[in-house]
């Protein structure tokens, strides 16, 4: 499980950090298309943000796999 949240933390992590700086390009390396209207820059960005955290909070997490905290974000 330590191994999990490491690997998850690193990759969203990356993610989070490539919306928050550079959405478009990021969406169309992922998606195919990349986002033409700033409302969908800015909600790239909100997504970059939320991964970012996640990202973080897995990283936290790593450190006491057995707790409750760590399962919780291995679920979610």
């Amino acid at each position: 499980m330590k191994r999990l949240l490491i690997v998850t933390a690193v990759i969203e992590l990356g993610a989070g950090l490539a919306l928050l700086c550079v959405p478009s390009p990021t969406v169309a390396l992922l998606l195919g298309s990349p986002l033409a209207a700033p409302a969908a820059v800015t909600l790239g960005r909100v997504a970059g943000a939320a991964l970012f955290a996640l990202g973080i909070a897995n990283w936290l997490a790593h450190r006491d796999e057995q707790s409750d905290a760590a399962r919780g974000v291995i679920m979610a």
